[in-house]
């Protein structure tokens, strides 16, 4: 399916509602999601990964172990970056030197929504996936640096730690150049005239659990407001 970024944005936001996110959770999940899609990005199939992984309690919530560093409430388990991606962003300002998530489920979509929050300041999340290739983003002046190698770029490796620097001066790149900002430009126009691409299970997946927002139709739902109403002009 092709959709418009606000229709992705919108089949997120209720999905995630649906499944149980409190309300700024949702919100913060699917403005990543939309985020990640205006570069061409797969914002949709990262958020319903890391939706997927909650719901099946295979990524928890996250506890301060020491200063700077949060890790999984329970051992041996993924960090929800559903539930993370909130707590970076409420610290962000005690971010001074970098705070470090210890395995994140899905490290783009928590990069999405630092950047995302952040976008008016100097930014730079990044990670070292299982080759030790150096993967991640800066924003600095609006502007954003994709780092990362080859044709499938920034996938998760599995365990890893992230590290989140917050600052007006974040340290320089050091990593490979994926994409600069002509690139990213030229990606955004591609989005803005083709739409975003939804595989079939991920807008499943998307509409069983905005479903769950919905109530039955009956004549007091519609007394109560839901619809359109009795009339057109209600």
């Amino acid at each position: 399916m092709q959709a418009s970024l606000a229709e992705a944005e919108s089949l997120v936001l209720k999905a995630a509602v649906g499944a149980g996110l409190e309300p700024g959770l949702a919100s913060l999940s699917a403005r990543a999601t939309r985020w990640l899609c205006q570069y061409g990005l797969p914002g949709t199939r990262l958020v319903v990964r890391a939706l997927t992984n909650w719901l099946e309690r295979r990524s928890v919530g996250v506890k301060w172990t020491e200063e700077r560093k949060l890790c999984a409430v329970t051992e041996n388990q993924m960090v929800s970056v559903l539930y993370a991606g909130a707590v970076v962003i409420d610290h962000r300002s005690l971010v001074r030197a970098p705070m470090t998530v210890t395995s994140p489920d899905e490290p783009l979509l928590l990069l999405a929504m630092v950047a995302h929050a952040m976008g008016d300041g100097s930014v730079k999340v990044a990670w070292s996936d299982s080759s030790g290739t150096r993967q991640g983003l800066q924003v600095d002046n609006d502007g954003c640096t994709f780092l990362g190698v080859g044709n499938c770029p920034l996938h998760r490796p599995g365990t890893l730690d992230l590290c989140l620097t917050c600052d007006w001066n974040p340290p320089a790149i050091t990593g490979s150049v994926l994409w600069n900002d002509a690139a990213l430009v030229h990606r955004q126009e591609s989005v803005y005239k083709n739409g975003v691409g939804i595989e079939q299970a991920e807008l499943l997946f998307l509409h069983q659990w905005g479903a769950k927002t919905l109530i039955p139709d009956s004549d007091i739902s519609r007394e109560k407001g839901a619809g359109a109403g009795r009339i057109d002009t209600d």
